[in-house]
C-alpha cells in the first residue's frame, strides 16, 4: 500500500504540477465588454464577441513547458457551445537557406558604383528577386542567376519548433487582445508564440515571433495546429482552382509530410459535426517575390494518427514546371527539360540579424456550415476580388504576356487567350502590357519590330470592349537607368536601338505606320513623352536589373519632369 500510494502520488504531481498555476502577466490587460480573459489555476480563457453577435472561446494552457490550446469553441448566442477542437499543440517548421545577390543586381550595381564592395553586397542582397535558396547546386538556364553558385547541401536547414514557456503575457491592444508565451526555439531562430484575437471578428491569429543571429539567412514556414479528434463527421473541405468543392474525411492512411492542397483562395475549412474552423495564411504578407504565380497548395493537412491529425500553411519546397506564357509547348517543353522541372525562382523572405520575423496563420471559428464559413472568410478580401467603387475604373499594370507572338503563333489576330478573362473575373477594367520585353524584337531598329508593334496593337483593340481595356505597354532597359514602364494614351510606333541611323531624325512617316519615332537618347525618349503625352514610371525598384535605381538618378531632370511619374 506504500508502494502504490508513492506511486499514486508521483502520478499525480507529474499530471498537475506543470499546470497547477499558470502565471500570467496582466500589466498590460484591460477588459473591455466583448472581449474578456480570464485565468483561473491552471487555465486562461479569452472569450470575445465576433461577427453577427456570435460568441467565441478560446482556452491556453501549459504543458510541460509548452503551450497548448485547450479549446475552440463557438457558438451563436453564448448558450450553446460548439466545440471545435480540444488540446492542440502548435507547429512550426522552418527552412532556412543563405541569401545571395542575383547577378542582374550585381551587373547593375557594378554599372552605377564600378565595383561591388561587402558592404554593398550587403545591403543590396536584401533585395533578392532571382535568388533561389533552395535549389541545389542551383541552376542558371533555369533562372537561377544568383553569385556564388553551386550552393551546398549544408546550407539547408529544417527545424521544428520547441517550446519552453514558463507563463504568459496578456496585452490589450485597442479592441484587440495578445497571448504571448516565451521561450520558442526554432533551430537558429528563437522568441515567443503568439495568439492574437479581435473583438467584432471570429479570426485567432497564431504566429511565432522569432529572430536569428545568424547572416544571409532567407527563409520559409511552416504554421498550424496538430492533435485534431478525428471523429464520425470531421471532414476537410475546400473549393478546388476550378471552384468545385472537394472534401477528405481522413479514412485513409496516416502521412508522413503535409498534404499541400492547392485550395481557391487559399482557404482550408475543417468541419467537425457542429460547427466549422477556417485556416489560411496571412493574404499579403505570406508569398514572397515569384516569376511564375502558380497555385501550389498553401494550405495543408496531415493524418498523424487513426484518430489524430493536423492543419495549417505551407509552402512547397520546390516549385513545378508551368507554361505560364502561352508560348508554344514544344519551346515550354524545352525550357522545363533544360531546369529539370524547377519553376525560375523561390526566393523565401529575408531574415536580417537580429530582425523579428512573424509566421503567422489564420484560424477562423464558426458555429456555422464550412460553406457559411467560406463566404464569411472571403468577406475579409471581397472574395479576392477588386471592390467596384463608382466613378472609377480598377487598373492593374507591368504583364508579360507575349501577346504579338501568340497570335504569330496561332496565325490569325482573333486568337481569344485565357488570360484576358481572369482579369475580367477579378474585377479589373485596364490591363497595361508590358510586353516587347524578353519577347519579339524590342531592340530591333523598325523592320521586325514595327511589324509586330502593328500586330500588337491590333490584338489589344481586339481584345477590349465597353468594360475593358487592354493598354499596349512596354518595360524598356535603354537610356534612362534600369527597366522603367511606359503608357501612351494611344498607340504610337517607336523604336529605341542604342544608336540611331547617321542622319535619321527623331521622327519620320512611315508610308506604313504614319508617325514613327526613333529614340537614341534620354533626351529623345522624353521629348516623345512630352509630345505623346505620355507618362514612364521606374519598374521594380531597386531589385533586378533596376537595382540602385530610381535612386542614382533621383536629381536628373527626366526623373524631375511631370512625365516621370515615381516607381512601381
Amino acid at each position: 500500500m506504500k508502494a502504490l500510494g508513492a506511486l499514486l502520488c508521483t502520478v499525480l504531481f507529474v499530471r498537475l504540477a506543470p499546470g497547477r498555476i499558470l502565471s500570467c502577466n496582466l500589466d498590460g490587460y484591460k477588459p473591455l465588454e466583448g472581449l474578456t480573459a480570464t485565468v483561473r489555476e491552471e487555465v486562461l480563457e479569452v472569450r470575445w464577441r465576433g461577427e453577427r453577435g456570435q460568441q467565441l472561446r478560446a482556452e491556453f494552457s501549459i504543458r510541460n513547458g509548452e503551450p497548448v490550446v485547450r479549446e475552440l469553441a463557438a457558438s451563436m448566442t453564448g448558450a450553446e457551445w460548439l466545440v471545435l477542437g480540444r488540446n492542440l499543440t502548435p507547429e512550426f517548421q522552418v527552412t532556412s537557406g543563405m541569401r545571395r545577390l542575383a547577378t542582374a543586381q550585381a551587373q547593375a550595381l557594378r554599372s552605377l558604383h564600378g565595383t561591388l564592395t561587402p558592404d554593398l553586397i550587403e545591403k543590396e542582397k536584401w533585395n533578392a528577386f532571382w535568388d533561389a535558396p533552395l535549389s541545389i547546386p542551383g541552376n542558371p538556364r533555369a533562372g537561377d542567376s544568383s553569385m556564388g553558385l553551386p550552393r551546398k547541401p549544408e546550407e539547408i536547414r529544417h527545424a521544428w519548433a520547441s517550446y519552453h514557456a514558463d507563463g504568459c503575457q496578456i496585452m490589450t491592444e485597442g479592441t484587440r487582445l495578445e497571448i504571448s508565451f516565451p521561450g520558442l526555439e526554432m533551430g537558429i531562430f528563437s522568441g515567443r508564440l503568439r495568439f492574437t484575437v479581435y473583438r467584432g471578428s471570429n479570426l485567432l491569429r497564431q504566429e511565432a515571433i522569432a529572430k536569428t543571429e545568424q547572416p544571409s539567412v532567407a527563409y520559409k514556414y511552416l504554421a498550424g495546429l496538430k492533435g485534431f479528434a478525428i471523429g464520425k463527421s470531421t471532414r476537410m473541405v475546400w473549393r478546388d482552382p476550378a471552384r468545385a468543392w472537394q472534401e477528405y474525411e481522413f479514412g485513409g492512411a496516416l502521412n508522413t509530410d503535409a498534404v499541400g492542397l492547392r485550395a481557391r483562395n487559399r482557404l482550408g475549412i475543417l468541419e467537425t459535426g457542429g460547427g466549422s474552423l477556417g485556416f489560411f495564411p496571412p493574404p499579403h504578407k505570406f508569398f514572397f517575390a515569384r516569376e511564375n504565380e502558380v497555385n501550389l497548395g498553401y494550405i495543408y493537412y496531415r493524418k498523424d494518427g487513426e484518430n489524430s491529425y493536423a492543419i495549417g500553411v505551407r509552402h512547397p519546397d520546390h516549385g513545378e514546371g508551368y507554361n505560364p506564357y502561352g508560348i508554344s509547348d514544344e519551346i515550354w517543353r524545352r525550357r522545363v527539360a533544360e531546369s529539370r522541372g524547377e519553376t525560375y525562382n523561390f526566393a523565401l523572405y529575408n531574415a536580417p540579424p537580429g530582425t523579428w520575423q512573424r509566421m503567422a496563420v489564420y484560424f477562423y471559428l464558426s458555429p456555422g456550415s464550412g460553406r457559411a464559413t467560406q463566404q464569411a472568410m472571403l468577406a475579409y478580401t471581397h472574395g479576392d476580388v477588386y471592390k467596384a467603387t463608382p466613378g472609377y475604373k480598377v487598373l492593374v499594370s507591368h504583364f508579360h504576356m507575349h501577346l504579338a507572338e501568340m497570335l504569330t503563333d496561332q496565325g490569325t489576330l482573333d486568337y481569344r487567350p485565357e488570360w484576358p478573362q481572369v482579369f475580367r473575373a477579378l474585377g479589373v477594367n485596364i490591363v497595361i502590357l508590358a510586353d516587347f520585353h524578353s519577347d519579339s524584337h524590342p531592340d530591333d531598329p523598325g523592320p521586325l519590330r514595327l511589324k509586330e508593334q502593328k500586330v500588337y496593337f491590333e490584338a489589344c483593340r481586339r481584345l477590349s470592349d465597353r468594360d475593358f481595356l487592354l493598354i499596349p505597354g512596354e518595360e524598356p532597359n535603354v537610356f534612362l537607368g534600369g527597366h522603367y514602364m511606359m503608357l501612351l494614351p494611344h498607340p504610337v510606333f517607336w523604336t529605341h536601338a542604342p544608336t540611331r541611323s547617321r542622319g535619321q531624325s527623331l521622327m519620320d512617316n512611315d508610308p506604313r505606320f504614319g508617325t514613327v519615332y526613333h529614340a537614341g537618347s534620354v533626351g529623345d525618349v522624353m521629348e516623345m513623352m512630352r509630345r505623346e503625352q505620355g507618362l514612364v514610371w521606374q519598374a521594380h525598384p531597386r531589385t533586378k536589373s533596376s537595382a540602385g535605381y530610381p535612386d542614382a538618378v533621383r536629381d536628373k531632370d527626366y526623373f524631375l519632369s511631370d512625365r516621370f511619374i515615381g516607381a512601381s
